[in-house]
């Protein structure tokens, strides 16, 4: 099953997708991402993803993203489009349609990280490569999630990989350059302007450093440039001919400004330090510590394109770093497109260390990491199943048979782990590593699940007990934008209405107000509290600070349904 380690090892490398280890790529993708795929409600994010794809389905308009039949400013339609198609596949906006677009976008990275680093190495580092990406705890929470990372990390991976892997392969330059550049008008039509920033930037530096800046005035350059003016203004142009230059404007830098509010030092310092150390020693562990072995000078001693892989690799990812450290409000999981390069890294460091396995160099290192990882087995099963017995009500703690099974599991693989480590041969280390890996997947389907199904606010729960309060021919309407999340699982259309100036209030009804860290405002007329629905992420808040107020117009007195507050406002 596993392959020579280093370049020299070409037979097969032309049918790759044909080759074992591809499966165990899905299967390891299948545990991490889909097994209990739904035992979290939408949250954060994602129903603002979902609303906006359904009221495309709705009103058959795919050129404006908005919600409550409103423009809203925030991303480019792409993911959107995908969840609405998922949803249009599977009959429904349930929680597997609106996520599936996530969980396929991470298979492919998967398979695109493998089959990229084929080109450069045998099937040991390049399943390492693939794996790594699967199981790095940010890949495994927003693989598993209808927020825009999953989608982004896809077309600007794709860009600059398969970039680089036509480079590999000499394909003629129109070839190379239109993959890259039609990737990147995906990604920017998925998120923002960071596709083509990452792939122009890192493309030019790597052709600069290696003497072939030539080809940046290649006749391929410019078709490649061309493909993505189609592919980009096949949305754009219609789009700004309907809204106009500022809402084009809006819709990409709308959100982005607010990363550079806090202008404090202490705040700019701090997230300079904290940035990366989030990076390296949490987001992208454990896998982040084979990274270590290219501090040794044998390792460096790269084999037949590896060399140049590296090279590109490390441009990719330091360009792009400093777009997302100096912004002090920009956030870890921004910076999710560029764990695919940290990912062929570690394919590369893997393969790398196999080859010196005979030798105190790479041995030592890999002995090392797999004993670490089995410790960690060892001592989560303990602690998991202690504290299950200790303190039940813990949120970290499982049911006492779940603990037990979880501790089985982890168990077993530490004895696999343990074993591989003494012995010096590629076999074990394929073992060794896809111990770590299964591990790391359990741990998120087993305890990071079930630790947030814990915190996750019940949204949906909330609504659907107001609707069973509220008459069956209720109508509901708000007098601004409300929170996406109410929306979404209210089902029903929200039309945003005027204020009235007056007691005065026509055919008004029932409304709703969204409030966030504040009490609701003074209206003029008077109205009576229904329901008020926590729209917080989590659980946790005495009084939770997003808040949505479901109100009546008439006065308490007037008020004859089970559930009303009573106090006029």
């Amino acid at each position: 099953m596993v392959g020579k380690t280093t370049d020299a090892n070409h037979e097969g490398r032309a049918e790759w997708w044909r080759e074992s280890e591809l499966l165990i790529i899905l299967l390891l993708a299948a545990l991490a991402l889909c097994v209990r795929l739904d035992g979290l409600p939408l949250f954060g994010e994602e129903p603002r993803r979902a609303l906006i794809a359904r009221e495309m389905v709705e009103t058959g308009d795919w050129l404006v993203p908005g919600t409550q039949r409103v423009f809203l400013p925030s991303r480019p339609p792409l993911q959107n489009w995908l969840i609405a198609f998922a949803a249009t596949f599977t009959g429904g906006f349930d929680i597997w349609a609106v996520r599936i677009p996530s969980v396929i976008s991470t298979f492919l990275i998967a398979i695109l990280i493998y089959g990229y680093l084929r080109q450069l190495m045998g099937r040991l580092g390049s399943l390492g490569g693939a794996v790594s990406f699967l199981t790095m705890t940010m890949v495994m929470e927003f693989g598993r999630s209808a927020e825009t990372e999953a989608v982004f990390t896809l077309f600007v991976a794709a860009s600059m990989l398969m970039w680089h892997w036509a480079w590999i392969k000499k394909w003629p330059a129109w070839q190379m350059w239109s993959l890259g550049y039609g990737f990147a008008a995906l990604g920017m039509l998925t998120k923002g302007l960071q596709a083509p920033l990452y792939f122009v930037g890192a493309t030019t530096l790597f052709l600069l450093a290696t003497g072939n800046w030539r080809f940046l005035f290649s006749r391929g350059h410019a078709i490649g440039i061309l493909v993505f003016v189609t592919v980009f203004g096949a949305w754009q142009v219609p789009f700004t001919c309907q809204r106009g230059l500022a809402d084009s404007w809006n819709i990409y830098f709308g959100d982005v400004a607010g990363r550079f509010v806090d202008r404090k030092w202490s705040v700019f310092l701090e997230h300079l330090v904290v940035f990366p150390c989030e990076l390296l020693f949490v987001r992208l562990m454990p896998w982040s510590i084979l990274l270590l072995a290219f501090g040794n000078r044998r390792v460096r001693e790269f084999v037949g394109h590896q060399r140049e892989a590296a090279i590109f690799l490390t441009i990719c990812i330091l360009f792009s770093f400093i777009s997302v450290w100096l912004p002090p409000g920009s956030k870890v999981r921004y910076y999710m497109p560029l764990f695919p390069c940290f990912a062929a890294l570690v394919g590369i460091a893997i393969d790398r260390l196999a080859a010196l396995r005979k030798d105190a160099v790479g041995f030592d290192l890999w002995k090392f990491y797999v004993r670490l990882m089995t410790n960690l087995m060892v001592g989560s099963a303990i602690v998991i199943v202690a504290a299950s017995l200790a303190i039940p009500t813990w949120r970290f703690t499982l049911t006492l048979l779940s603990a037990v099974e979880y501790a089985i599991v982890a168990l077993a693989m530490a004895g696999i782990a343990w074993k591989t480590s003494k012995e010096s041969s590629d076999r074990a280390m394929f073992r060794g590593m896809l111990s770590v890996a299964g591990f790391l997947a359990l741990v998120q389907v087993s305890l990071v699940v079930t630790v947030q199904q814990r915190r996750c606010e019940d949204i949906a729960g909330q609504i659907d007990k107001l609707k069973h309060e509220l008459p069956a021919d209720a109508k509901l309407v708000s007098f601004d934008s409300i929170h996406h999340a109410f929306v979404f699982f209210y089902g029903r259309q929200v039309p945003i209405v005027p204020l009235p100036t007056s007691e005065n209030t026509g055919d008004i009804d029932y409304f709703c107000l969204h409030t966030y860290d504040s009490d609701p405002p003074k209206l003029p007329f008077e109205w009576t509290e229904v329901a008020v629905i926590s729209c917080d992420r989590f659980k946790g808040r005495a009084i939770p600070k997003d808040r949505v107020f479901v109100c009546r117009t008439r006065p308490a007195s007037q008020v004859g349904f089970n559930g009303a507050n009573t106090s006029v406002k």
